[in-house]
């Protein structure tokens, strides 16, 4: 849990219940938010894991503006909830449908199993990157998806050094065939 000189760690807090998930999303988390710039974790108060099931008939009927669209948090995999004069930013990510929108054999793969948490939380802690630079303006679906890159790609080199040409020339490759 990563903390800035002059800020408290982000704390991660498991409201899963009784929901079984072959992935420890919090100790996953950790692991994601140590290895992310100060920076981007920078005023963020916690990050919440939670199953949809659990959100109460208040918050099943709101509304999540992603972009021009709108959506209900019981279909979204995370929301990013902006911090007020009494509680701290915080991110929500709901576990069941992150894990069921892949095959569960990704679960058992240790890199892959990284990229599923990492690809949410650093998308809305693009959000959070959002808020603290330009406050008050409204929030970009395009610039978080594009800063939430900027950070998995920052996380995956300190986690996978070794991995990271491999992954370059993969991408290379891709790119020739997409091309021809």
């Amino acid at each position: 849990m990563t903390a800035t000189a002059n800020s408290p760690p982000v704390r991660v807090i498991d409201n899963l219940g009784d929901y079984q998930v072959r992935l420890d999303f919090a100790e996953e988390i950790a692991r994601v938010l140590e290895s992310l710039p100060d920076h981007a974790v920078a005023g963020l108060g916690s990050v919440v894991l939670r199953v949809t099931s659990s959100l109460t008939s208040k918050e099943s009927k709101t509304v999540v503006r992603s972009g021009t669209r709108r959506a209900a948090p019981a279909i979204t995999n995370g929301t990013y909830s902006h911090g007020s004069s009494t509680r701290q930013p915080a991110i929500q990510l709901f576990v069941d449908n992150i894990v069921s929108e892949r095959p569960a054999w990704v679960v058992r793969v240790p890199i892959l199993r990284y990229e599923i948490v990492n690809r949410v939380l650093c998308h809305e802690l693009g959000h959070h990157i959002q808020a603290l630079q330009k406050p008050g303006r409204p929030q970009s679906e395009a610039e978080a998806r594009r800063l939430g890159a900027r950070l998995m790609r920052r996380s995956f080199a300190r986690r996978h050094p070794l991995l990271l040409p491999l992954v370059k020339a993969a991408l290379w490759l891709r790119g020739l065939s997409r091309a021809s």
